[in-house]
This record gives structure tokens, C-alpha cells and sequence, in this order.
């Protein structure tokens, strides 16, 4: 499962997630699990090692919501 060829990514699992409650359900998995966790890394961000991690794919959450009124932005992590 190589998304950097240059670099051997074995993580212990792959979990796409779609919502922020997917984020919170793998993280608490992973705490009682005893696994690491990290998101996917893009361009040259890759990790040398995923051993015993969680890879979370974050590319379904796109959601972009502006407040203009309190001046707030929240950007998922998979908007492009």
C-alpha cells in the first residue's frame, strides 16, 4: 500500500473517514487499541516509518464554512 514509493508505509490499518465523529471514533480506538495515529500525508510529507499507526484518509472531508459575522473559517482537511 504505497502512496510514496520512495518510502515503505505498512500501517497497522486504513480508515477513510467521512465526518469529524469517524475522526473521534478512530482516535479513541486507537488509544485503547495502543496504535498511533497520523493523517494521510500529500506531497512530500511522507513518514519513514507507519508501523503500529492508524492512517486516517481525511480527502471526503471538503467542508468549507465561513462565519462572517464572528470572522471564523473552518476548513476540512481533505478541501482542496
Amino acid at each position: 500500500m504505497a502512496w510514496q514509493v520512495n518510502v515503505d508505509q505498512q500501517p497497522a490499518a486504513v480508515l477513510e473517514v467521512a465526518n469529524a465523529s469517524d475522526v473521534v471514533t478512530a482516535v479513541r480506538w486507537a488509544i485503547e487499541a495502543g496504535v498511533s495515529v497520523t493523517a494521510q500525508p500529500s506531497g512530500h510529507a511522507a513518514r519513514t516509518t507507519l508501523d503500529n499507526t492508524l492512517l486516517l484518509r481525511t480527502r471526503a472531508l471538503r467542508v468549507i464554512a465561513v462565519d462572517v459575522e464572528e470572522r471564523t473559517a473552518a476548513v476540512g482537511a481533505g478541501a482542496k
